[in-house]
């Protein structure tokens, strides 16, 4: 078609995910604390690991155990518990430490409500 211009639309899609509400037995992690819980996370996960090399924030806590939730900044799911053995040291085992991966519109429903359920029985 000749003398016909071309049109090119673009446009961009931006997510916006809702703010995280932790009920207890979760705590948010203060910014300022988050470094803490990255440091031992970059510590105890070994190489042989499943998450070596992702890179996180430390969001929450349990109060009630060494379970830290992890935003999970590269991988294919949003977030990531973790029971930390506050060892200070590699953990020599890839199963170690334990860990459970959620993605974001999952967390709730599979992560914070059971927890709270568990926590109040």
């Amino acid at each position: 078609m000749e003398g016909r211009s071309s049109v090119l639309s673009t446009f961009a899609i931006t997510i916006v995910k809702t703010p995280l509400q932790l009920v207890t037995p979760w705590e948010p992690i203060d910014p300022a604390m988050a470094t803490k819980f990255e440091d031992e996370y970059a510590t105890e996960i070994g190489k042989g690991h499943p998450l070596y090399g992702v890179p996180v924030r430390a969001i929450g806590r349990r109060i009630d155990r060494d379970d830290v939730l992890f935003e999970l900044l590269r991988h294919l799911c949003d977030y990531a518990v973790v029971h930390l053995a506050w060892s200070g040291r590699e953990e020599s085992d890839p199963r170690w430490p334990s860990f459970e991966l959620f993605l974001d519109e999952e967390l709730m429903e599979k992560c914070i409500r059971p927890a709270q359920e568990e926590y109040e029985a």
